[in-house]
């Protein structure tokens, strides 16, 4: 392997040295100058501006990117021809601020593509930036070799350019992973020289079995045990661990040489059970060794999915970068990876840019069989289950100080203990509903974490005294701070007792929150560091979430599956409700208030389940977290949970004003400007010729991407633009769905618009900042700016959204980006952050007061939620959906990934079978894709019958109960006194008294013996 990077060395000391002798660019030093420009040479409109300060001669050339554009770019006047099978080098040198890279666009003789390096850095020294190309083929003839600068306020120095001839391509070089194939085992086993996230163990060693039947790595993607936190420094909030969810290395090669601006050919198989987010990373590192970037590779995968070889061609940065390693990766949920045949091979022929993220996954035939994964949940539950009532009821809530501590006893049936030290005081250890524990008495205590102007150096939590007002419990504290020095902060912990009805199931237990002040200090954020486990043991315990992007909501904790939840804030990005339910019972948490931003952390283990949530403040003197109930129930299922979550999800919505809505079947025409070009009347097409089609497969909106003048998730006005037929084009189509049952939906910003939009330049104030002149957030950045609500922003939209529906009767709006510009935001002004939060919420309200039907892309509680469609091992034979039981509520959109395989891929799961019949039957209807489905002509008969069948019983989907054996889902309406049955197979159901009609067929259905015989996807209308 050394002995190939030397070679490659060579090759490119060669061919620098060939560079200086033949060159194929004119004015490569941009010597000569002509008209305010080098001769050669030209631009997009920006200046191109001689400067002394060169690389090498007299004079190189400066490009700057402003405000106004936002990129610069130069490029070579003519063209240059290419020979076949023939690799080049491109080069220069540059020195400045932000990014650029090398792009060479490619002629037959017409333009057909571009092919660049990766966004390279730019520093305040002069840096060779190099990208290798070649192996194109007869198709191309000649480029154009361009540079380009991107970002608000980049500038660069360029000089000493150019585009040589290297020779005919070349075979790709040796392997650069040491040990890529796992066959050389070290001391205890493992491959030699991979570094593995855990202790190789022996089971482990009895799994190490390739596809072939030789050596290969394994790793199990559990947590590690998390070690007991350091109690001296319990209250020092910078001395903390940064909290995790959770993640496995399985696996990371040696770190190797790499050769900037190489292609590198990546190569490896793949094997996974029970896994969850599976990835594979490159790491770059600087001569160093110390990380620059890094990249995926390959495809992403959840669940189970059998051997496959995965390869992917991927360009090495430019400069900089000198060394790289190969690590796989997952989420520390469970499961186990099998990898073998690592391969890692410089290519001397073949280019790609940073445009190219494709990569080739084939299946590999005849591997060996992989073991499952996983334990059964059966039997982990080991504590006696104790009823409700063993404990007397409090009439009054009370305190007393034990040799344990303090003792909280809350009317009802609700004890905390919070033990002392002296007068030192840790958290609440223990807490319980009568003689059923809420928390592992062993997990680290519930206590909160506070972060200060001056970094929150706490070195104890010194108890004072306690009062009992009403039935709520005081404990007032005093924070110590680090040096000693001015007054102690007070922290007083507030308890009360909380006592629910949710849908005729009684829950009980407590509310608290925390209370912070100070005289000298200014509080930033407050953790609540928390655990709950039902019975005081999440094993075998069911932990429920709503990640509307994840393949799997919900998990049992075993051994070898456990919990990482995703990172979010709440009610914004993240799940509003906590839930956890086993044969023994259920917990619910949630906030018992309106609360613009709390971020969350949830993880898992074996030994307790963690809740992590920080609430931000403006650097206040005085800062309370909101009230937060943890209820128990005596029973709790996937069915409990969702009626917990319309509970938890509607008192937030009326808290901020915020209608919610039923989400209806949609069909997603999309509509873009490619498309427009093929209609001279694009909304007069949809209004005359899609609009019936929709309809007649049962659709009830009809969601068009964009209607506007520049943008379609981004825009320049908040107005329906010319280019789409104005108001009046718009008003056409709405008018047809309107006949036809249906409502247009379109797509929307919420604190967004298009960059270069006139808006800004009219009303500078509205413009977010972020911190340290970076933008507020990456999402998109630059081709949209984030706009500030306070300024007048969202009187401006609220208006003009005012306005377009009174004049076109559009009725729905698809919010896009609903939490990059509030929540998701790296802002200097934490006050302009909170205020930004708060105002979406505000802003949505006033939306839905305007009488619109709100989707929302997120996973949070307001409007309807509509992110993309995930799926399971999309690139294998056989890509899935999530579990529809735990889409709840949800409406997917399958957006359009530009890969038209992968689109038609994500169709077929959701019409083949009964897929999309069973999202329905829970309430979830998923957004179809006009472009795809329309070609799939032989399923739309049952697909049209679905959506009749939703339309015709949504109305009386109140509670839901799947039913055992997959049978369907039953709902109930106690109002109407009518249930709702979806069924999934043939069979007989229970008709319990009630007159019964076949929806799908309209026909009356004969009751005998109390029951009567069901169709697989026949719906059915019971009514008592």
């Amino acid at each position: 392997m050394r002995r190939g990077l030397l070679i490659a060395a060579c090759v490119s000391i060669a061919a620098t040295a060939f560079a200086q002798e033949a060159n194929l660019l004119a004015n490569p030093g941009f010597e000569e100058w002509a008209d305010g420009a080098p001769v050669g040479w030209k631009s997009n409109g920006n200046p191109l501006m001689r400067v002394d300060d060169a690389h090498s001669g007299e004079a190189a050339l400066r490009i700057d990117a402003d405000a106004a554009n936002n990129r610069a770019d130069v490029f070579q006047a003519e063209t240059t021809d290419l020979k076949p099978d023939t690799q080049y080098l491109a080069s220069m040198w540059a020195k400045g601020k932000w990014r650029l890279r090398i792009q060479l666009s490619q002629y037959n003789p017409n333009w057909v593509g571009g092919c660049s390096m990766l966004h390279a850095d730019l520093t305040d020294q002069w840096t060779r930036y190099d990208f290798f190309y070649g192996a194109v083929g007869e198709e191309i003839k000649s480029i154009r070799f361009d540079i380009y600068l991107g970002d608000v306020g980049a500038w660069a120095m360029i000089d000493d350019v150019s585009f040589t001839e290297i020779g005919p391509v070349q075979p790709p070089g040796e392997n650069l992973v040491a040990n890529g194939d796992m066959e050389a085992a070290g001391a205890d086993g493992s491959p030699e020289g991979w570094g593995l996230g855990r202790a190789y163990s022996e089971r482990d060693r009895e799994l190490a079995v390739g596809p072939d039947g030789s050596r290969a790595l394994t790793a199990a993607c559990t947590p590690n045990e998390v070690a007991a936190p350091d109690m001296a420094t319990w209250w020092d909030w910078a001395k903390q661990p940064a909290p995790s969810v959770g993640w496995t290395n399985a696996a990371g090669s040696e770190t190797f040489e790499v050769e900037p601006g190489r292609t590198l050919e990546v190569s490896f198989d793949i094997a996974g059970r029970g896994v969850r987010t599976y990835h594979t990373k490159i790491f770059w590192l600087d001569e160093d060794r110390d990380l620059v970037d890094w990249f995926t590779v390959g495809p992403k995968h959840d669940g189970d999915w059998d051997w496959e070889r995965v390869h992917q061609s991927v360009t090495v940065p430019s400069a900089g970068v000198h060394y790289a390693r190969i690590e796989f990766w997952a989420r520390s949920a469970g499961g186990r990876l099998w990898v073998d045949d690592v391969e890692i091979r410089p290519s001397h022929g073949r280019a790609t840019g940073w445009v190219e993220a494709r990569y080739d996954v084939e299946p590999i035939a005849h591997a060996t069989e992989l073991p499952d994964a996983g334990t059964a949940a059966a039997d982990l539950r080991q504590l006696a289950v104790s009823a409700a009532n063993t404990a007397p009821r409090v009439k009054r809530s009370r305190v007393k100080r034990t040799d344990e501590g303090l003792e909280i006893r809350l009317k009802g049936q609700t004890r905390l203990l919070m033990p002392l030290d002296g007068d030192r005081i840790v958290g609440i250890t223990q807490a319980q509903w009568a003689a059923t524990p809420l928390r592992n008495p062993q997990a680290p205590p519930i206590a909160p974490l506070v972060e200060t102007d001056s970094g929150g150096h706490y070195t104890a939590c010194r108890y004072l005294d306690h009062e009992v007002r009403g039935d709520e419990v005081i404990v007032r504290t005093a924070l110590v701070r680090e040096d000693g020095e001015g007054s102690e902060a007070l922290l007083e912990w507030h308890f009360r007792p909380v006592t629910r009805e949710i849908a005729g199931e009684s829950y009980a237990g407590y509310a608290y929150r925390y209370a912070w002040a100070s005289d000298t200090e200014r509080a930033l954020q407050i953790a609540d560091r928390a655990t709950w486990e039902l019975r005081g043991d999440p094993m075998g315990v069911t932990v429920v979430t709503q990640n509307a992007y994840a393949v799997q909501n919900q998990y049992t904790i075993t051994p070898e599956n456990t919990y990482a939840g995703d990172p979010g804030t709440r009610f914004a990005g993240g799940d509003g409700l906590d839930y956890q339910y086993a044969d023994d019972g259920a917990i619910l948490s949630f906030y018992d208030e309106a609360i613009p931003y709390v971020d969350t952390l949830r993880a898992g283990g074996t030994q307790y389940i963690a809740y992590r949530d920080t609430m931000p403040f403006a650097g206040d003197s005085e800062a309370t977290t909101a009230w937060r109930c943890v209820l128990l129930s005596g029973a709790g299922s996937h069915d409990a949970w969702t009626r917990a979550h319309d509970y938890v999800y509607n008192l937030h919505a009326g808290f901020w004003g915020i209608a919610q809505h039923t989400p209806m079947p949609v069909m997603n025409v999309w509509g873009h400007w490619k498309e427009r070009a093929t209609h001279d009347d694009l909304m007069g097409y949809y209004a005359g010729e899609v609009v019936p089609q929709v309809a007649a497969l049962g659709f009830k909106v009809f969601s068009v991407h964009s209607i506007w003048g520049k943008g379609g998730c981004s825009l320049d006005y908040i107005r329906p633009g010319d280019e789409w037929g104005g108001a009046e084009g718009v008003k056409a189509l709405c008018d047809a769905a309107v006949a036809q049952g249906m409502i247009v939906q379109a797509w929307a910003p919420t604190a967004h618009l298009w960059q270069f939009s006139p808006l800004f330049e009219q009303h500078p104030e509205w413009h977010l900042e972020g911190a340290n002149g970076k933008p507020p957030t990456t999402y998109c950045w630059p081709d949209i700016l984030g706009a500030r609500f306070a300024t007048g922003y969202a009187d401006y939209a609220v208006e003009a959204w005012r306005k377009i529906r009174e004049e076109t009767g559009l009725g729905a709006l698809w919010l896009d980006s609903y939490r990059n510009f509030t929540h998701g935001i790296n802002l200097a002004d934490r006050k302009v952050k909170l205020e930004q939060a708060e105002g979406l919420f505000r802003f949505h309200a006033r939306l839905s007061d305007l009488g619109y039907v709100l989707y929302t892309e997120s996973t949070g509680t307001f409007g309807i939620n509509a992110p993309g469609f995930p799926v399971a091992n999309i690139d294998t034979a056989h890509p899935s959906g999530p579990d529809p039981t735990t889409r709840y509520g949800l409406s997917n959109y399958l957006g359009h990934r530009g890969n038209d395989a992968q689109d038609r891929a994500i169709n077929d799961v959701l019409t083949a079978g009964d897929y999309y019949y069973r999202m329905l039957a829970n309430k979830s209807p998923v957004w179809l894709s006009w472009p795809v489905f329309s070609q799939t002509p032989e399923r739309h008969a049952k697909i049209a019958q679905n959506n009749r069948d939703y339309v015709a019983v949504v109305e009386h989907m109140k509670l839901r109960t799947t039913l055992p054996g997959d049978r369907g889902v039953e709902w109930a309406d106690p109002d109407a006194s009518v249930r709702v049955l979806f069924a999934f197979t043939d069979g007989t159901h229970e008709a319990r008294g009630a007159t019964v009609t076949d929806v799908t067929t309209g026909e009356s259905v004969t009751v005998e013996a109390g029951k009567f015989a069901v169709k697989a996807m026949h719906t059915y209308l019971m009514r008592d």
